[in-house]
């Protein structure tokens, strides 16, 4: 019996709400009858369906990739759902705001980045990290997020020469370090430092804004270089320079006050405070005191009785 225009429509919105009531259901029928059709005509009904309208259907993603606005739109979309898939609840607004807050840049690297950045995430908790560029997105995936293989790496490269910096170290964009230098766990270098060749910063060392270090320079551990001489909460002071000369070692735990200028090969002792006294004014503290006499010729062996080039012998009134 041939049905009617009006008992199809009545059937196919059945049929449709039956779909949305059992969606389930609905998918396991779809499974099934996908799989009969290919046990039956060796082919799927999609390839089937997209061999006979080929043309069709090349015109339509044509038209499609011309409107911008559509190809944004479903490279959107696109870029949400493979985010449901790895179990992302973000959305694109949610994306974007992370985008700006993080100022178009890496979170990672610091180098600019457009929306087509990658979202960073944690593989065991799926919680959001950040938006990377795609060198620091590949090389999380291929270390598989392991702080072990990082080191191992970091440390492989300062064996041929790179600058090693351990992990948890903080070193700001805009601080000048040199390839050969290494900055220790925990050490803090701010903006506008300045680190030479060859020199060793320990770990928890503190170097603020003005600190140049020339070549070879040893900071010990928790050593603090400070900057300003009258810190006041919301107080604006310009930054005062310190500059610590080439084959200076700072001991642990020593105190460098800002506007000082180490003279070169000079060894401050742990624990030390060094300071700057302005005239006129009296600055009391643990100040340093001479403890004895370095030659300030870094190819002669403190040790010695006297230097075979100068014939100068370290005394208390040495360099210290």
């Amino acid at each position: 019996m041939k049905l009617s225009a009006v008992q199809l429509k009545k059937a196919a919105e059945r049929a449709r709400r039956w779909r949305l009531e059992n969606p389930e259901k609905n998918k396991a029928n779809r499974k099934r009858h996908a799989q009969n059709y290919v046990k039956r005509h060796g082919i799927s009904a999609q390839l089937v369906y997209y061999r006979r309208n080929v043309k069709a259907i090349t015109e339509k993603r044509r038209t499609r990739r011309a409107d911008l606005l559509y190809s944004l739109k479903e490279r959107i979309a696109n870029r949400v759902s493979a985010w449901k898939s790895r179990g992302l609840c973000f959305t694109w607004e949610q994306f974007v705001a992370l985008y700006v807050e993080q100022g178009a840049v890496c979170a990672a690297c610091q180098t600019p980045i457009t929306l087509a950045g990658h979202l960073d995430h944690d593989h065991q908790t799926t919680a959001v990290r950040g938006i990377l560029c795609q060198g620091c997105n590949v090389a999380l995936g291929r270390l598989q997020d392991s702080n072990t293989r990082l080191m191992q790496l970091v440390y492989y490269l300062g064996t041929f020469g790179s600058s090693i910096v351990y992990p948890f170290a903080l070193i700001d964009p805009k601080a000048k370090v040199d390839p050969t230098a290494r900055i220790q766990s925990f050490a803090y270098v701010d903006k506008g430092v300045v680190v030479g060749k060859g020199c060793t910063v320990k770990g928890g060392a503190l170097l603020y804004e003005g600190v140049t270090l020339e070549d070879n320079v040893f900071v010990g551990p928790g050593v603090s270089f400070t900057n300003d001489p009258w810190p006041r909460v919301g107080k604006a002071c310009p930054v005062e320079r310190t500059t610590i000369g080439h084959g200076s070692s700072i001991g642990a735990g020593a105190v460098i006050l800002p506007g000082l200028h180490v003279p070169p090969h000079s060894m401050v002792a742990a624990g030390a405070t060094v300071v700057g006294i302005p005239p006129g004014l009296v600055v009391g503290g643990a100040l340093f005191t001479r403890s004895g006499g370095v030659h300030t010729d870094p190819r002669i062996d403190q040790e010695q009785a006297a230097c075979p080039v100068c014939n100068h012998k370290p005394t208390k009134e040495g360099v210290v």
